[in-house]
C-alpha cells in the first residue's frame, strides 16, 4: 500500500512540474503571438494561435517569424488566388486591404497600420494603397502556400480547408466560387499554387 501511495505521489509532482513550466511559457494562448488570420465581418472564428515565444530561463525558445522579401515576386497562381479572395472578401475599398488582414507584427512589417476594429476581436490593417494592400495579400497567401502560417497546417493543405480557416467558416458559395475562379478542385493542395 506505502508503494502505490508513493508512485501516486511521484506522478502528482510530475504532473505539477509540467503544468509550471506549461504556464510559464504563455501556455497555448499568449496574445502577443496571434496569427495575422485575415477576418470578416461574418460570425467569428475560432482564431489559432502561435505557441508562446517568451524565452523562459529554463529553456529559450527562439521567435519564430516566416520571411518574405519585401520585393519577392508572386507566383501567377498566387496572384489569381488574392483576385478571387478580392472580389469575394467584401472587404472596405478605403481601408487597401483586398484579404481582410488582420493587424499584427507580420502584417505590419509589410505596411499594414492599424484599422478599424474587427467584430471578433482585433483590428483590420489599413495599407496606404491598394497595391500595397494586394501585395500583403500576395505575401500571406506565399506564406499559407508555403505551409509557414498556422491556419495552413497540417500539410498538405487544401484549397478548401485553408479557405474556410481563412475567413472564419464561410458560407460555402464562398469557397466554390473561388475555386472556380482558379479553375482547381476544392482538394488540390495548396503548395501546387507556388510553381
Amino acid at each position: 500500500m506505502e508503494q502505490f501511495f508513493a508512485v501516486i505521489s511521484a506522478l502528482i509532482v510530475i504532473g505539477l512540474a509540467i503544468t509550471m513550466r506549461f504556464f510559464r511559457r504563455g501556455g497555448i494562448y499568449n496574445p502577443d503571438t496571434i496569427d495575422p488570420m485575415p477576418s470578416t465581418d461574418r460570425e467569428p472564428p475560432d482564431l489559432p494561435y502561435i505557441p508562446a515565444s517568451v524565452p523562459s530561463p529554463a529553456a529559450p525558445i527562439p521567435p519564430v517569424a516566416p520571411k518574405l522579401p519585401d520585393t519577392a515576386p508572386f507566383a501567377p497562381m498566387v496572384v489569381k488566388w488574392a483576385g478571387a479572395i478580392k472580389i469575394w472578401e467584401g472587404a472596405r475599398v478605403s481601408s487597401n486591404n483586398p484579404g481582410n488582414l488582420k493587424y499584427s507584427s507580420l502584417t505590419a512589417r509589410w505596411g499594414g497600420t492599424k484599422g478599424r476594429p474587427a467584430t471578433d476581436g482585433g483590428f483590420f490593417c489599413q495599407f496606404a494603397t491598394p497595391q500595397a494592400g494586394m501585395d500583403a495579400l500576395c505575401r500571406f497567401l506565399t506564406l499559407g502556400a508555403k505551409g509557414e502560417l498556422i491556419i495552413s497546417k497540417p500539410r498538405p493543405c487544401t484549397l478548401e480547408r485553408f479557405m474556410i480557416k481563412y475567413a472564419g467558416n464561410p458560407p460555402r458559395n464562398y469557397i466554390v466560387q473561388i475555386a472556380k475562379i482558379l479553375d482547381v478542385p476544392l482538394t488540390v493542395d495548396i503548395a501546387t499554387f507556388l510553381s
